[in-house]
């Protein structure tokens, strides 16, 4: 009784700790389930500077998703945080970005700051420069929201998306940031 015991929580904590959601620019393990939302995705660039991309879907909601990417720039560091030049040029170069892209003929709404704001949230974990925009899907109108900061120099975003008129994506999203946030701190 005892082995099966011992082997059950082997097995529990491997399945906790799988390889390929360990961020090793971050020095952390990324959960495979974040505010309701299972990890379906992690892909590492072959091109080192390129980083990687982790995606989540919502159990909940069918169209919410949350992603994290990890950006590598070069060897010059980069002071962890939001307060430096580089991360604000950068924020900078993701408004650019989002201005450009032209989603089914359209581009996005900005509906969040153009220039640099950072978050104000309470407790554990890093705050973040963000903003919100929104674009015109198949499945209708989706909001997205972009924090952006600074760890270990590589630039990291936060990405959330969910359907205008779904109250329930946008609790799952919110949820999804805040405990994000909280794994980024390692926060207990």
């Amino acid at each position: 009784m005892h082995k099966l015991i011992s082997s059950l929580v082997l097995v529990a904590l491997t399945g906790a700790c799988r390889a390929d959601t360990f961020e090793p620019a971050l020095r952390l393990a990324l959960p495979d389930k974040v505010a309701g939302m299972s990890l379906v995705l992690s892909t590492r660039s072959v091109q080192t500077e390129r980083g990687a991309n982790y995606g989540w879907l919502s159990d909940d909601s069918e169209h919410t998703s949350g992603f994290v990417t990890v950006n590598v720039r070069g060897a010059e560091p980069i002071p962890d945080g939001i307060e430096s030049p580089a991360i604000r040029g950068e924020f900078g170069e993701r408004i650019a970005k989002i201005e450009r892209k032209l989603p089914n003929g359209r581009g996005p709404d900005l509906i969040g700051p153009s220039d640099p704001r950072r978050t104000a949230y309470p407790g554990c974990g890093p705050q973040f420069l963000w903003t919100a925009y929104t674009s015109e899907s198949d499945e209708g109108v989706k909001v997205w929201s972009v924090y952006l900061l600074a760890m270990n120099s590589h630039f990291v975003e936060v990405t959330t998306g969910y359907l205008a008129d779904d109250e329930t994506g946008r609790e799952v999203a919110d949820r999804f940031v805040q405990e994000m946030r909280k794994v980024l701190g390692h926060c207990r």
